[in-house]
């Protein structure tokens, strides 16, 4: 039983079991951490912060054990100020970037390893680049009063004179934005290969040039993602929804995100609590508030009800156990999931 107190995100990091929780290979841990939720209400807030940055760390492929996570942010925090401020600490935040760029109302963290060959040209008229070569945080004020902190050894070079066009940033090292949204003007972050629009979202990139892959996840809002040479048209990512781009084939595909989050409030318990509910409706909550589009043969399901309480559950387990009990199965395509079968168990 853990009886520490939790007032930083990075408390909860420091925990092997909350570890285990958030990356979903712990039954016993999620049982733990469910209860001591339900006991501390006023840690919701705190706790859901933690489990999302955390889950940015987590890449399928190329998986992160336990150990990496805690010496990781463990090391970072120790390298960076504190900034007080609303929901979590800026050193907090700051750690989980060390690996990847998350992007949360209109600010976000980027971390790009090294840049693409070529990429960076000299300065000219109409163009600025910074570069941080001391031992602290910078920070540049765009002048549209969107601020950019570079961290040591990071370098950002960006447009001055944008009029219509877009606000545009390559980078490399690790970086803060905090964005002024001005909708004639998106603002575009250059990774790579890969471009992505900032629309007043919370996103999650991982950029990994030593496996060929580029990650983009979308938490909350939507993003644009494209190939930097524009020769695609790039895809729209909604709320729980992934691209993935592999940069030898130079394949952009669509997907979803390994732990979809809740997009609306949960306010009751009884929420996803079912007594003989038709599984339309049930399908049709989760659509709601998960964000997720549910395809479904209406006539081969109308009858079927489902009798459950799923509150304690994530996403995928909440799929599965309603398929498990009617006889159906799911697949993904394309960022949407297809409802497979013929109708109830009983039928």
């Amino acid at each position: 039983m853990i009886e520490k107190q939790f007032h930083r995100i990075e408390d909860f990091w420091q925990e092997a079991s909350f570890l285990d929780w958030t990356l979903g290979n712990d039954r016993e841990a999620a049982r733990y951490w469910e209860q001591w939720l339900a006991d501390n209400p006023a840690q919701a807030t705190l706790l859901q912060e933690a489990r999302q940055l955390l889950l940015a760390i987590h890449v399928k492929e190329h998986p992160l054990s336990n150990e990496e996570i805690q010496q990781h942010v463990c090391n970072t925090i120790q390298q960076l100020p504190v900034k007080t401020g609303r929901g979590y600490g800026w050193r907090a935040a700051a750690a989980v970037a060390g690996i990847i760029l998350l992007a949360g109302m209109g600010w976000l963290f980027l971390r790009q390893n090294r840049p693409a060959a070529g990429q960076w040209t000299k300065a000219a008229n109409g163009f600025a680049e910074s570069n941080n070569t001391g031992t602290a945080p910078v920070t540049v004020t765009m002048k549209d009063g969107s601020g950019i902190t570079l961290l040591p050894g990071a370098r950002i070079q960006y447009n001055t004179d944008w009029g219509t066009q877009e606000r545009r940033v390559r980078m490399e090292g690790t970086v803060q934005f905090d964005v002024k949204q001005l909708a004639d003007n998106p603002f575009v972050v250059m990774s790579g290969d890969i471009e992505t629009t900032v629309l007043g979202t919370v996103f999650t990139v991982e950029s990994k040039p030593e496996y060929g892959k580029v990650r983009v996840a979308v938490q909350h809002g939507k993003v644009k993602v494209q190939q930097s040479n524009r020769q695609t048209a790039g895809m729209i990512l909604l709320p729980n929804q992934e691209a993935s781009y592999e940069t030898g084939s130079g394949q952009l595909s669509k997907g979803l995100i390994a732990a979809p989050l809740a997009q609306v409030a949960v306010k009751h318990q009884e929420d996803f609590m079912f007594t003989d509910t038709p599984v339309t409706t049930v399908f049709d909550k989760l659509e709601k508030v998960y964000a997720i589009r549910i395809l479904y043969d209406t006539a081969a399901i109308r009858s079927c009800t489902i009798t459950a309480n799923l509150n304690k559950e994530g996403f995928y387990d909440k799929l599965d156990l309603i398929c498990k009990a009617i006889g159906l199965s799911y697949h993904e395509t394309e960022g949407q999931l297809m409802i497979n079968g013929k109708g109830c168990l009983h039928n």
